[in-house]
């Protein structure tokens, strides 16, 4: 049917009118379900309950500043001084417990005025959210850790701030976080700010004794596996896994006696197209005991190959131009994980590196408020609460808890359904709303959508169901609320 009458008159101007004024909207409707999952794990109980025990000075409250900026990052807000745009937001304050948001200034002096045992308090909120969440999904059975260091460029003279290993800008002072991954959630357990100059595996023995301990004490009889690139090929740290009765598998250090029986090896088990191996036992001269290991050779494609002409070989690797070694360390049984397996289980380590990628494109990890260390390992905390609270919601509302493939069981990546953090906020995070004062009620008004009215009575009954789950099964192993 062809319309009698054009659309708009011919001097339609598309740009309308703006004004500003003091009207309660919003941009961040969708925050009203992400509250609401907040409150049904947890989090803000627990979140309130331990504020009470570290005191520091200011006008808001230290639960109400902590709150508001997880749910400020999980909407995509990278710096403290972003809020300055939102202090009349009213859902975004609301949401908080506040009446008021603070000022960039007031949150610049809070950041400065951080000590340790705030970092260690949201720390541990952040475990808790992690531990709840596998529990929920029943992922207790066996867990995988990846293990892993990350590099945060300072671009300025930060409070310990070094010069070091800094792939991207070199020469550049920098921290080296070290996150602990679990790769069957995408969620990080543990996140520890460090030195640029530290070494790789600094810290890496204590952190991982903690985590390990603490995941045996809240799911008794988990079954527990770690996997690490040779940054951690440690005797130090390998002792301590087998010690605590966990499975390890890390990426050897091409060492010249190592590479020697890599070189000289002539027959080869084909596992798969494209992929030979062989096992033997080696033992490290400055080790005290022998180890399993699994070598492995990769054909390389045409291309790759091509591209490898006139390379510079190294001096500790096998110097065929067909084929990429590889060394893996573990103590694997060969009927529980044999060699072919091996292979793929480490691959899927890859996840973290992905976690990773969004953990600073997404959530500001690499953003640095304060000069001072303990303002900006808060920050670092803050964005991976914010983190692994997004990607619960992401997996228990939105994915509906619905399990993926079978490849990703092999693998150890994540196991359930989810979308990124960029698609959560287009679709159901940042709607804009208007928040009215109805007969003393506040109700907030969404733009008409049909899929988001579905959406929503959706996500709200399965909040629902969490909450009322928590209610009636408080496990032993959660963190109690006074």
């Amino acid at each position: 049917m062809t319309p009698r009458k054009p659309a708009f008159a011919p001097s339609f101007k598309p740009e309308p009118e703006v004004q500003h004024d003091s009207r309660v909207v919003t941009g961040f409707g969708g925050l009203i379900l992400f509250s609401a999952y907040l409150r049904a794990v947890g989090l803000v109980d627990v979140l309130r309950a331990r504020t009470r025990e570290v005191s520091i000075a200011g006008v808001f409250p230290l639960f109400s500043v902590l709150l508001l900026f997880v749910l400020f990052m999980a909407v995509g807000g990278r710096r403290q001084a972003h809020l300055a745009y939102f202090l009349h937001d009213g859902l975004l304050a609301r949401l908080s417990w506040l009446k008021r948001l603070p000022s960039a200034a007031t949150l610049s002096r809070f950041f400065s005025a951080c000590k340790a045992p705030l970092v260690a308090l949201v720390a541990e909120v952040s475990a808790y959210m992690v531990v709840g969440c596998a529990r929920r999904l029943g992922v207790t059975g066996t867990i995988t850790l990846d293990l892993d260091g990350t590099v945060v460029s300072t671009r300025g003279h930060q409070e310990r701030a070094r010069k070091g290993y800094n792939p991207i800008r070199r020469g550049a002072r920098s921290y080296r976080p070290l996150t602990v991954h679990l790769a069957e959630l995408g969620q990080f357990l543990a996140v520890i700010n460090r030195p640029g100059n530290a070494p790789d595996n600094a810290s890496a023995a204590g952190l991982m004794r903690r985590v390990i301990r603490r995941l045996k004490a809240e799911l008794p009889g988990v079954r527990i596996r770690v996997r690490q690139d040779s940054a951690f090929f440690d005797d130090k740290l390998l002792r301590m896994y087998e010690a605590e009765g966990v499975s390890y598998v890390v990426v050897a250090r091409m060492y010249e006696d190592l590479a020697l029986v890599v070189k000289e090896r002539r027959r080869w088990t084909r596992v798969r197209d494209g992929v030979d191996a062989f096992e033997f036992c080696w033992k490290l001269k400055s080790w005290g005991d022998a180890r399993d290991f699994a070598a492995y050779r990769i054909r390389l494609s045409e291309r790759e190959i091509a591209e490898r002409r006139g390379e510079q070989l190294d001096l500790f690797r096998p110097s065929d131009p067909e084929y990429r070694y590889m060394v893996l360390c573990h103590n694997f049984p060969a009927e529980e994980m044999p060699v072919a397996e091996l292979h793929g289980f480490y691959g899927g380590r890859g996840g973290q590196e992905k976690s990773l990628g969004e953990l600073k494109s997404g959530f500001a990890f690499d953003v640095l408020p304060s000069q001072r260390y303990g303002g900006n390992g808060l920050w670092q905390q803050l964005s991976v609460l914010a983190y692994n609270a997004t990607v619960g919601f992401a997996m228990e509302v939105v994915g509906d808890a619905t399990r993926r493939g079978t490849a990703s069981v092999s693998k150890a990546t994540r196991l359930f359904e989810s979308v990124t953090a960029t698609t959560l906020r287009f679709l159901h995070l940042c709607v804009p709303g208007h928040l009215v004062n109805n007969s003393g009620r506040a109700v907030l008004h969404l733009p008409e959508s049909r899929g988001r009215r579905q959406d929503h009575k959706r996500y709200a009954a399965r909040i629902a169901m969490i909450a009322g789950r928590r209610d009636a099964d408080r496990s032993p192993g959660q963190l109690k609320v006074a």
